[in-house]
């Protein structure tokens, strides 16, 4: 079943149905088969954003860059970057990151570097703010190759890694 569901998603994604992917996501929530997905080492790594749904409640950056090349690298030192890039003009924001338990993480954002081309043209620090710079993303589904979370402002994403997902 599993298997399936997974097979589902994937052709949604590359039909362009959002439709169709809000219902695979909802039928592969539940089913991932990574115990404590927040906690897990295969959360590590290189993941491409392949699709996202942003709410209304999500902040100005989710939303503008929502449909262009976007990136999440999870080290394990409890650091994430989000490395998004619009041709020439790219952006890295750094954050830390750590399991507040099993398929939850807080995520704060520290640092966002300005890039145009190779060059670094601004770092913008950021100062903590309550209830501001930070949130959570709740891991709904985790194995070697795709990760569906959601986010702490009703946002929900689907990351893929790994050769031959190019939807």
């Amino acid at each position: 079943m599993l298997l399936g569901a997974k097979e589902n998603l994937l052709a949604c994604l590359q039909a362009k149905d959002d439709q169709g992917v809000q219902a695979a996501i909802s039928e592969l929530i539940g089913m991932t088969p990574t115990e404590a997905p927040a906690r897990s080492a295969m959360l590590q790594g290189k993941w491409r954003l392949v699709w996202s749904k942003q709410d209304d409640s999500a902040n100005f950056f989710q939303k503008a860059f929502s449909g262009l090349p976007n990136y999440n690298v999870i080290n394990g030192n409890n650091s994430l970057e989000n490395i998004v890039e619009a041709g020439l003009l790219s952006l890295n924001a750094r954050a830390t990151c750590a399991a507040v338990s099993d398929n939850c993480l807080d995520v704060r954002i520290t640092e966002v570097d300005i890039f145009v081309g190779p060059w670094k043209a601004k770092t913008i620090e950021i100062t903590p703010t309550p209830g501001k710079n930070d949130g959570w993303v709740e891991q709904l589904y985790l194995d070697d190759n795709m990760r569906i979370s959601a986010g702490n402002r009703d946002s929900m994403f689907v990351h893929c890694k790994g050769p031959g997902y190019t939807t």
